[in-house]
Parts: C-alpha cells; structure tokens; sequence
C-alpha cells in the first residue's frame, strides 16, 4: 500500500480513478449505502476483470 489520503471533495472521481489504475484494492469506509456501492460496482467488476485483488 503506497499511501492513504482523506478524500472529502470529488469523492466519486477519486475512486474511479484509484479503482482504474490500481492492481490491488483497499477500500475503507465508515458506512456504505446501496447507491454509492452502486457508482463503484461497475469499475471494480472492470478491476476484476484486469486482475486486480480487492
């Protein structure tokens, strides 16, 4: 894990983007909704897809 950083604007962007360029995922979060696991759910199927661990 190369570094952690506090999103607090821009949240969804920033994921996309870590979730396309990564090899392997980490995700941590204090709560999750139906509706934000739905923006990722796409992107991290495309992680799958390429090989990434998550």
């Amino acid at each position: 894990m190369s570094s952690i950083k506090l999103i607090t604007q821009q949240v969804k962007e920033e994921v996309i983007a870590g979730i396309s360029n990564s090899s392997t995922i980490y995700i941590l979060i204090s709560f999750a909704i139906k509706v934000g696991a739905s923006l990722i759910n796409p992107y991290l199927l495309g992680a799958v897809k390429r090989g990434a661990g998550i």
